[in-house]
């Protein structure tokens, strides 16, 4: 069995959390995006707005967005 057989990749990108930029954290999350298989689109949102920092988390929860490629670009413009 491979080692990464055993890795929780659900459960790490629940429980990712921002500590320095947008675009750092962005990356970080898309790694473990492309690991993950059977989360829906609004389940992955909502990870994502929630391991936000606080005040960007706080703007974005304002929004109801849908894809997660427009809450990316709604958080990158939030931060700039």
């Amino acid at each position: 069995f491979s080692p990464n057989a055993y890795k929780d990749y659900e459960g790490n990108i629940s429980k990712l959390a921002q500590t320095s930029s947008v675009t750092k954290f962005q990356t970080q999350f898309e790694k473990l995006l492309n690991k993950v298989i059977g989360i829906s689109e609004p389940l992955l949102i909502s990870f994502f707005i929630t391991d936000l920092q606080a005040d960007i988390r706080r703007e974005l929860q304002f929004h109801r967005l849908t894809n997660l490629m427009e809450t990316f670009a709604m958080t990158s413009a939030y931060e700039a």
